[in-house]
């Protein structure tokens, strides 16, 4: 695994962390294709990111659906940091053209962040 060195600075005088993997950012790209780029007049879809990103989601969808085959949030026995940074695209799944309901898990999961009375209140604001 390769690390990036923090520079030398206020917090400690070597900190190393992994780099962040492409992966999390495939919903991201399917969005920005299908939506984004087609409202902004950015040009036509390139379907080969489309196919890549979508490639992606189904394997990841796939490790989340079977993590919640025994427990209703990602960690722990209640709604965390987690469930939110891991949700936070799927608000736009339909409109992104994500196969969310291949995965009924996830889209249960997804269904129960929705129906917290705070998230709910903001949606309608």
């Amino acid at each position: 695994m390769h690390y990036r060195r923090r520079p030398k600075g206020i917090l400690s005088e070597e900190h190393r962390c992994p780099p962040v993997p492409p992966g999390p950012f495939h919903c991201d790209q399917v969005h920005f294709e299908r939506v984004t780029r087609q409202h902004y007049g950015f040009g036509p879809v390139r379907r080969e990111i489309v196919e890549a990103a979508l490639n992606e989601f189904a394997s990841s969808a796939a490790i989340l659906e079977q993590h919640l085959a025994s427990r209703n949030w990602l960690v722990r026995y209640e709604v965390t940091y987690a469930d939110f940074r891991v949700a936070c695209v799927l608000p736009f799944a339909e409109l992104a053209g994500l196969p969310l309901a291949d995965f009924s898990r996830v889209e249960a999961w997804h269904a129960r962040l929705m129906e917290i009375p705070s998230i709910r209140r903001a949606r309608r604001a």
